[in-house]
């Protein structure tokens, strides 16, 4: 059987993670974000001095953190296989953001949380347009 991979240091991983289009983020088992690629921080629009020692769940909107979190504990708990939901993140900049949100474990040999991947798309536009159509349409 071959050793498993260090994801931090596959420089595969390293190449398509700090060039992906949307945001990715490596999180600890215990929820501190301890590696994001730049397009993370920009959906966030967090600046650098506000990176450090976050943690992934106080980065979602209030009005959101507790499905996200009931989604965390399913997939934790094995429940669901991955997370893949929307979700409302508070922005740096006081604005929300929306991202479509997947999320996946990494797990050590017996079964333990290791690192928690997660994969935000930004919706915001989609979402802008969806409303502007809604009204559109109540208009008529």
């Amino acid at each position: 059987m071959p050793a498993p991979v260090n994801v931090v240091e596959d420089q595969r991983f390293k190449g398509a993670f700090e060039s992906a289009g949307h945001g990715m983020a490596l999180v600890s088992a215990l929820g501190e974000i301890t590696l994001a690629n730049e397009a993370f921080w920009d959906f966030l629009r967090m600046p650098e001095d506000r990176r450090q020692r976050v943690s992934l769940d106080s980065l979602v909107h209030a009005d959101d953190r507790e499905a996200f979190l009931a989604a965390m504990g399913r997939l934790i708990s094995g429940s669901v296989p991955a997370i893949k939901q929307d979700f409302r993140y508070a922005a740096g900049d006081g604005a929300t953001a929306h991202g479509m949100t997947s999320v996946a474990l990494l797990r050590t040999a017996k079964g333990e949380v290791e690192q928690i991947i997660v994969q935000i798309v930004d919706i915001g536009e989609r979402k802008q347009a969806a409303r502007q159509l809604q009204q559109a349409q109540k208009m008529e």
